[in-house]
């Protein structure tokens, strides 16, 4: 079998991740959390949103 082979690691001190659990999921939700965040001109390189589950989602942001 074949070794793994890690040829380097980056990160970054000044990302985050944030996550937002349980927003309901229906239209204009998204806009209410990224509305704001935008206002402070606080950059987001990606959005992830979870499938529903009973009618709510999980948001994360970095």
């Amino acid at each position: 079998m074949e070794q793994p082979v890690i040829s380097g690691i980056a990160f970054n001190r000044d990302e985050a991740k944030i996550v937002v659990r349980g927003v309901p999921d229906h239209p204009g939700v998204a806009s209410s959390i990224l509305t704001p965040i935008s206002d402070a001109n606080i950059e987001i390189d990606m959005i992830l949103q979870n499938l529903s589950e009973q009618g709510l989602t999980d948001f994360s942001l970095q």
